[in-house]
């Protein structure tokens, strides 16, 4: 296999013994000086186009040597190495990609960048691996097949170069992408994405598995609902254990909308009816937005809550994303079903 590593820590990944990389950081460097007075990014270091290429590592933070350091930084590193791995892989196309980047939000945008600048990524599956540390998040690896390759292939070789990366984790990091990088407005796409997300994330709080079914339909086919989980009683986790038994939440009711601003309250006395019309769903609902809900549709959904015992907690990104997390760690999920449901009470 032919590889071309640019700034990247190979430790932080495995290799097969007999793999090495064809170019270091110190190819890299020697590109920068014979370009970077004239800014001609667009000319390549002939060496770097000669061979083809399998496997392109980078990573977007560069070396710990500080000299090294100081030379990239002199011609722009972050913006020139961005721009530089585009046209790399635009005109190598390699097999597969690894990139590095330190756990920053301005680098999830920059990454978003890149992917929509580069149309020859449109021909990659991509996905994210992340590394955190204190329940943070240290660094990640954006990864690509080329579609050409075939998904399995491709999952088969990442999972043997992220050998120590448990299936828990590789899932809740791939949905974790795909919620980040999914636009706003498309519906269908978003509902099947939280079906997704909620049948991870409950797998393994009921003993039999999970029960989830979507786009039910009521008998009259008046209503239509976007996802039911069965909340049996077997099950693992106290506070739904507590709904159930106590709120007659015989089956959570999920509702996904794939907003780009905040939910009003029309948006919600709609779900709210589901509730009044289905005793199984007992008094509790919850919505699945991107946004969350204006301040005037929370003064609504307290008073539901308060003088009408109907229950409506909405979940954003923000919670899904640490759902996730919590999933990938070997925690509960759930528990942020929880934690929202005390958090509105305490601001009654």
């Amino acid at each position: 296999m032919n590889i071309v590593n640019l700034f990247f820590d190979t430790n932080q990944i495995v290799l097969q013994e007999d793999i090495a990389c064809q170019y270091s950081e110190v190819d890299y460097i020697s590109y920068m000086e014979k370009v970077g007075s004239n800014r001609e990014l667009s000319i390549f270091d002939e060496k770097l186009l000669t061979k083809k290429v399998d496997l392109l590592l980078a990573q977007f933070n560069a070396s710990d040597d500080i000299s090294i350091k100081e030379k990239i930084d002199e011609y722009g590193k972050q913006e020139d190495l961005g721009f530089f791995l585009i046209q790399y892989i635009t005109f190598k196309e390699p097999e597969y990609f690894i990139m590095s980047l330190p756990g920053k939000e301005t680098m999830f945008e920059r990454l978003l960048r890149i992917k929509n600048t580069c149309k020859t990524l449109k021909e990659y599956n991509c996905g994210i691996v992340a590394i955190r540390k204190n329940n943070e998040i240290e660094s990640f690896f954006y990864y690509g097949s080329r579609k050409k390759t075939g998904k399995k292939a491709g999952k088969k070789f990442f999972r043997s170069v992220f050998v120590n990366y448990t299936e828990e984790k590789w899932q809740a990091d791939n949905l974790r992408y795909e919620l980040m990088t999914l636009p706003y407005s498309d519906g269908p796409v978003f509902e099947r994405l939280v079906q997704q997300i909620l049948k991870t994330c409950f797998a393994k709080v009921y003993k039999e598995g999970v029960e989830l079914k979507t786009q039910v339909t009521n008998l009259s086919k008046t209503d239509r609902r976007d996802i039911q989980i069965t909340n049996r009683p077997k099950c693992s986790n106290d506070f739904l254990n507590q709904l159930r038994s106590r709120d007659n939440v015989d089956i959570l009711l999920f509702d996904a909308k794939n907003y780009r601003e905040e939910l009003v309250q029309t948006d919600m006395t709609r779900f709210k009816s589901y509730l009044d019309n289905n005793t199984h769903f007992g008094n509790l609902g919850i919505i699945v937005t991107r946004m969350g809900i204006t301040e005037k549709a929370k003064v609504w959904r307290n008073e539901q809550w308060l003088h009408s015992n109907k229950k409506i907690i909405v979940l954003t990104d923000k919670e899904l994303m640490k759902m996730l997390q919590l999933y990938g760690e070997g925690e509960d999920a759930t528990v942020v079903i929880e934690d929202k449901y005390y958090e509105i009470i305490s601001e009654m």
